[in-house]
């Protein structure tokens, strides 16, 4: 259970920010659809009656005698509220011969396989609930306000008021710095391993093409000595010009590596849920978060941290930062170094560590912080970084990036055409001035004057979803966008009994659809998606679709479901370059 984001939406919510309290919440059941103070919470925040509805509903099937829930959902609407019942979701049946686009709505339906049942209703109602609250951005939070926190209290000393600070400016912000000389930039995709351009063209690690042990990965960074590291579902694994060393897990109950940094000395730093953990002569050394956070802090998890040139080790976790030198930790919170909880850390180019406040930055000099008050962000970050001319740059969860440049904010995002999705899964620069965007629909770049986009249908990317950036030096040239040929889609919808499904819609998208609770379609507002629609016989296609990895979903006459893979989980379905993908018969249980 995610607690440090179920903190930090309280946290938000007594300091008035309810807009950023809704966003931790909803990251709260996204991470555990049956935390139930996390739906009870989210409730409050919503604005629109029957969100808040469904909250309510959602905290009563896990916990029927939570009277808080109770008297909110009696105070909406005073209905009872039954269980629904769940539809069963459509399977994948074995594929028949190829057909064409034209020959797909000619062809009768080959009879269908009989499947086997599975209990996935229930999971693709979860995902729909959850994600459909995503879409509810900019509502008011008001009842979060009155809760009492989460937390423990801070430390008891006085903190500096925001006021008396000085303000950032483009005197404060970091000097520019020079080309370094050209590097490599090394990209991490969830499910699909890892991948680094240089000088010498795209070399991909998989479990199909090397040594990497597991697909699924987490995190990553590159040495000081050129070594890629990469977290994944097995371990940590380090890797350059193909020799490879292979480290074991974190101990159990420490889940899996968040962040990745290498000191000048090789040594790989671990951050997790419990702590920060040290590879050294041959075992993982964990600090837990007590130690980075203070005594009274035993939960939570550290989201970043960074290794300095001059061997320092900086962590960030819900509500500090803390310093690695000299084998102890030094631990800044609000009271004690820091006026305020951090939002963010990073370090400049000189190793000079800086953390952003809601309202401001601060950077760490000879023994001290120096603390400074700005104009609120037009964005919450997840990530910072500092790009050659010294200017802040910011990423956020699902509204963009911004950057500051010592006097005013500028916004990017899908809306202004800067980025393909909004959705910023890390972000860094590099010593060149380019500013490197990994979001969940691409790879996007900005050189100073202009962005550029790279994905699976305009590149050499094993995939769209980006987890994690990391450059060197200068980073590479990059390569000039590839014009790939567009594919198409066919198949068949209905029922085991051959029965087909006519004139219902179809859809796919780059992005997890929602099931419940969204627009014109699960997919609408994605960065792409495209809808088709059967006709009489169940038949439907897609044409012209730009090559990569795919969510479907489909209309029946109870409402929208995804397609699932064998282990009951949605699953995406690779489209590539000038193919024609034909998906079969997708079939339905019941009617």
């Amino acid at each position: 259970m995610d607690q440090d984001f179920f903190k930090l939406g309280v946290q938000a919510a007594n300091a008035g920010d309810y807009q950023k309290a809704q966003a931790y919440f909803i990251r709260v059941v996204q991470a555990n659809p049956n935390f139930e103070m996390g739906w009870l919470y989210l409730g409050h925040c919503l604005e629109d009656p029957a969100k808040r509805v469904e909250c309510y509903k959602r905290v009563l099937r896990l916990n029927p005698s939570n009277q808080e829930a109770q008297r909110s959902l009696s105070a909406l609407t005073q209905p009872s509220y039954p269980q629904q019942p769940y539809q069963d979701v459509y399977e994948r049946q074995p594929s028949p011969p190829a057909r064409s686009v034209d020959q797909a709505r000619q062809t009768p339906p080959v009879q269908a396989a009989k499947p086997q049942k599975r209990p996935s209703s229930t999971v693709g109602w979860i995902l729909g609930s959850i994600a459909g609250l995503v879409v509810c951005v900019g509502v008011v939070c008001f009842a979060v306000s009155q809760m009492p926190p989460a937390t423990p209290a801070p430390p008891t000393a006085t903190p500096v008021p925001t006021q008396s600070l000085p303000a950032l400016d483009a005197a404060i912000l970091p000097a520019p710095v020079t080309s370094t000389g050209a590097g490599k930039v090394c990209l991490g995709f969830w499910r699909r391993g890892a991948a680094c351009l240089d000088d010498k063209g795209w070399q991909m690690y998989s479990v199909e093409n090397s040594e990497l042990p597991d697909d699924l990965v987490t995190a990553g960074v590159i040495c000081p000595d050129g070594r890629l590291a990469i977290a994944h579902a097995k371990g940590v694994s380090l890797v350059r010009d193909g020799q490879w060393e292979h480290i074991p897990q974190l101990a159990e109950g420490y889940g899996m590596t968040r962040d990745l940094a290498c000191d000048r000395d090789g040594r790989l730093w671990a951050a997790h849920h419990k702590g920060v953990s040290r590879y050294v002569n041959g075992a993982w050394q964990t600090y837990d978060i007590g130690m980075l956070a203070g005594s009274e802090v035993t939960d939570g998890y550290v989201s970043k941290n960074f290794a300095a040139p001059d061997g320092k080790i900086w962590a960030q976790t819900l509500r500090s930062v803390a310093m690695f030198a000299d084998e102890k930790w030094t631990v800044f919170q609000m009271g004690q170094g820091l006026h305020k909880d951090p939002s963010a850390l990073t370090l400049d180019a000189t190793g000079r560590a800086w953390v952003w406040f809601d309202d401001g930055a601060a950077f760490y000099d000879n023994g001290s912080w120096k603390q400074f008050q700005s104009p609120v962000a037009p964005v919450p970050p997840e990530s910072i970084s500092l790009d050659a001319r010294g200017w802040l740059w910011m990423g956020s969860f699902d509204r963009g990036v911004a950057v500051f440049n010592g006097s005013t904010w500028s916004s990017y995002s899908k809306g202004t055409q800067s980025l393909s999705s909004d959705k910023v899964e890390e972000l860094t620069t590099d010593s060149l001035g380019r500013v490197w965007v990994a979001t969940s629909y691409g790879l996007s770049v900005f050189d100073g004057t202009q962005w550029q986009t790279y994905r699976m249908d305009n590149s050499d990317l094993m995939d769209s979803r980006v987890t994690f950036v990391s450059v060197e030096r200068d980073g590479p040239f990059l390569l000039p966008p590839i014009d790939k040929p567009k594919a198409s889609i066919i198949g068949w919808l209905g029922f085991q009994n051959g029965d087909p499904l006519a004139q219902k819609r179809i859809e796919i998208c780059a992005e997890q659809p929602v099931l419940e609770n969204f627009g014109s379609t699960p997919c609408d507002g994605q960065p792409f998606h495209v809808v088709a629609q059967t006709d009489a016989q169940g038949f439907f296609a897609f044409v012209d679709v730009p090559p990569g990895y795919y969510w479907v979903s489909a209309e029946t006459n109870n409402g929208w479901v995804a397609l699932i893979d064998d282990l009951g989980s949605n699953k995406q379905i690779l489209i590539k370059p000038g193919e024609q993908y034909d998906m079969g018969e997708l079939v339905f249980v019941n009617k």
